[in-house]
């Protein structure tokens, strides 16, 4: 596959001025609709404070949801009180059958997700972490946010900032044009910090000696995985798998067929 990549002369054109609609003022403003600027609105909302949060897909949850990062990581402690003493516990410090170690909106939604169906709770055979249905995950959000009182804007992408470094809103762009929401606090949730980018606050990207980031993750699927077919493939064909787990991607595992460039 060929993909476009970044012209190593940076010439660049003049766009022509223009103007935008102001949809809205709040008190505060929550940019992406993952995780963090669903608590961010909540918490916000719940002060008494007049909230809109925008997300540019037509879905709330983030990687959550559109990446499909489908469990909730373990927030419990590894404390020994709820294992017989003097046995050795395999988990991770971050893994443990203690105590969970924040609450709040997280807990909240962990409760709401298991009533609803959606989410597995935590315990030694899910290693404490969660794991959720997506789709769930999408109407159980919106539920609180539409009880806290948030406004929401879908499918509007945040592209620039209003009077940087002090920001007091965001331009946004929509199907419908550009639109402009003011706001007295300005909350960057986009996961990348593409508005604190904008508003000119310093950044780093990549380790310091080669500039390389993390690997992306493929998340995906199966309909009707036929797990005892695949099982008897993997035996009979070993040179064409690496398994998900363990080093043999990272560890320089058996060397990739000829038949899979």
């Amino acid at each position: 596959m060929s993909v476009l990549v970044r012209p190593k002369q940076a010439d660049e054109i003049l766009l022509p001025p223009r103007t935008a609609l102001l949809a809205a003022e709040t008190d505060v403003l929550v940019v992406g609709g993952g995780p963090a600027g669903i608590g961010a609105a909540l918490g916000a909302a719940r002060t008494g404070a007049k909230v809109i949060l925008v997300e540019r897909y037509g879905f709330l949850g983030g990687n959550a949801t559109a990446a499909l990062v489908m469990p909730l990581m373990s927030f419990h402690t590894q404390r020994p009180s709820f294992m017989r003493a003097n046995v050795t516990n395999l988990l991770p410090d971050d893994h443990g059958p203690g105590h969970p170690i924040i609450a709040g909106v997280v807990q909240e939604l962990l409760e709401r997700l298991v009533a609803a169906g959606g989410a597995i709770p935590p315990s030694l055979s899910t290693g404490f972490v969660v794991p959720f249905d997506p789709e769930t995950f999408k109407g159980v959000v919106l539920d609180l946010l539409h009880e806290a009182g948030v406004k929401l804007l879908l499918h509007a992408f945040a592209s620039d900032v209003l009077e940087a470094p002090a920001v007091s809103g965001v331009v946004f762009e929509t199907k419908s044009g550009p639109i402009v929401i003011k706001a007295g606090a300005v909350v960057d949730c986009t996961g990348d910090g593409d508005l604190a980018a904008r508003a000119g606050a310093p950044f780093e990207y990549g380790r310091a000696e080669d500039g390389l980031v993390q690997p992306m993750t493929l998340m995906f699927r199966i309909a009707d995985f036929q797990r005892q077919a695949f099982e008897q493939y993997v035996r009979e064909h070993p040179d064409q798998w690496r398994g998900v787990h363990g080093c043999g991607t990272w560890c320089g595992g058996p060397p990739k067929p000829a038949s899979w460039n």
